[in-house]
């Protein structure tokens, strides 16, 4: 996965756990996530880095069935080399040797013979997330025989 090169475009990642935990749209399991990688990395901390954990500077990124069927049949999902973009890659100002970022998405264990929709969602502060407009997720199909 890779998100679009958005010209100027400058994201306000999460750093407050408490925002993170009353956000009624997150996905429960990318706030388990978030909070492990933050009790991993920075909770014991001085105040500035758990104020402004660096592991946290990112986009996060949640893959997951569009459909309750769906959900049932895309097996558990894995991310390489992290569970998002990193926010020191932005903004994109066309910049000479500028390597966009990408998330390898890993399906572990779908079920064999059956579609399944995917959607994959990006997550920071100010992404608006669209589904009739495609804003903030894509959409694919997966089929393994």
């Amino acid at each position: 996965m890779k998100l679009n090169r958005i010209f100027g475009w400058q994201p306000y990642p999460y750093f407050d756990m408490n925002e993170i935990d009353a956000h009624s749209e997150m996905p429960k399991d990318l706030k388990h996530h978030i909070r492990k990688t933050y009790e991993e990395n920075c909770a014991n901390g001085t105040i500035e880095i758990q104020q402004r954990c660096p592991q946290l500077n990112m986009i996060w990124l949640h893959c997951d069935g569009e459909t309750d069927p769906d959900k049932e049949n895309i097996g558990s999902v894995t991310y390489t080399p992290y569970r998002g973009f990193p926010a020191y890659f932005y903004p994109y100002y066309n910049q000479l040797g500028y390597l966009q970022p990408i998330v390898m998405v890993q399906l572990k264990d779908p079920t064999p013979g059956v579609l399944v929709n995917i959607q994959c969602t990006a997550w920071a502060k100010f992404i608006e997330h669209n589904t009739q407009k495609m804003r903030g997720s894509i959409h694919t199909e997966f089929l393994m025989d």
